[in-house]
């Protein structure tokens, strides 16, 4: 014959952070009391120690598309399943990808829970059960839990770009752009933003400046030789001062004839490309180019790849700067870019097909190498 403990109080298990795999973490420190379990801990036909009713799903559920990329996870508490008394427990809650692959995971003090890192246009299912903990006789932690709830389905919407701090993402193959568009330029169903003349170019100002880390796009419709001369693929500037002279100027070039070269402007230095640093790359129309920048160190990295973020490397030079990082505010970047003082011969590489623009502290994700 079982045995039960009514609960006095019970400690709350502390809050958990987990990706793709739980985490240790030392837990609050557990009261003697025991919460409602069975006396020698042994489990139920459903798993559960914790003798509680499993959570109601309040919210997402039913395949619902969810306003944003961080859903709020939404239960009814629960209630001992011998007392209509609430029971103090934390909730382990559980979220598993369309491949039925546990993806998030963690355990929180409420009947509430804001999910991150999902990916967009996903589809997502989750749990979640109680959970509590207390001191054995042996003065060891023992854990409880509950039964599972039922699962709950969600669907993540359409990425349509962001920025959020010093990070950026703009698709552009969806037919819109959270930048602002300079000149003439069309979007290209399914392929991205083209730039329809060398005045033409579009700008995103970073809410929180990118001391270091990485910007890059994807490129199509990319001709060798074009009309212009020190023509741009990207830039990046501090405020809208003219692009030549800014105080923080960054500029990637694939000029009129076909060579590649850039000059970058810091706190303290510049550097760029030599005559002789200005190799000819053969570009053309049907291929993915990608075009990177990254500055790590004290150090700028220029590199074009061909097939896509994870194609052949075609060009690659990197040199590093003297004193204080690179550190514009308030921070812009082009696609393409305004010719300054230059005028339009030095602006934007004319009829490139730009998509999956990224800027962020953290590496371009596998997801948009494409």
């Amino acid at each position: 014959m079982r045995k039960t403990y009514l609960v006095i109080s019970v400690s709350l298990v502390v809050a958990l952070s987990f990706a793709c795999g739980r985490q240790s973490a030392a837990p609050m420190s557990p009261t003697t009391a025991k919460p409602i379990v069975s006396v020698d801990e042994v489990a139920g036909a459903n798993g559960a120690t914790l003798k509680v009713t499993s959570p109601t799903l309040v919210s997402p559920l039913n395949d619902l598309v969810i306003d944003g990329i961080q859903p709020t996870l939404v239960c009814q508490p629960v209630t001992a399943s011998n007392s209509s008394a609430s029971v103090p427990v934390a909730y382990d809650w559980e979220v598993y990808d369309s491949a039925g692959t546990k993806v998030r995971t963690e355990v929180v003090n409420g009947t509430s829970w804001v999910v991150l890192g999902l990916n967009y246009e996903q589809r997502y299912t989750w749990r979640v059960r109680a959970t509590a903990s207390y001191l054995g006789a042996d003065g060891k932690s023992v854990d409880t839990f509950g039964p599972w709830s039922n699962f709950g389905s969600f669907i993540t919407p359409q990425n349509k770009g962001y920025i959020r701090g010093n990070e950026l993402y703009d698709p552009l193959f969806n037919g819109e752009t959270i930048g602002t568009i300079v000149g003439p330029a069309h979007f290209v169903p399914g392929v991205g933003l083209s730039l329809d003349s060398l005045g033409s170019y579009v700008y995103y100002v970073l809410q929180v400046p990118l001391i270091e880390g990485e910007f890059s796009l994807l490129a199509q419709n990319v001709r060798t030789h074009t009309e212009g001369g020190k023509t741009k693929v990207m830039a990046m500037s501090q405020g809208f001062d003219d692009i030549t002279t800014n105080d923080r100027r960054v500029t990637f070039e694939k000029r009129s004839d076909g060579s590649v070269a850039w000059r970058v402007i810091t706190h303290n230095d510049q550097i760029d490309t030599g005559s002789a640093e200005r190799p000819f790359v053969q570009f053309n129309l049907t291929d993915t180019f990608f075009f990177g920048i990254n500055w790590h160190n004290n150090r700028f990295d220029f590199n074009i790849k061909r097939g896509g973020a994870k194609g052949t490397q075609i060009y690659d030079l990197s040199k590093g700067f003297a004193g204080a990082p690179y550190d514009p505010n308030p921070h812009v970047l082009y696609l393409g870019g305004p010719g300054g003082r230059a005028g339009e011969d030095s602006g934007s590489v004319p009829n490139i097909i730009i998509r999956q623009v990224w800027a962020s502290p953290s590496s371009r994700p596998d997801s948009i190498s494409q």
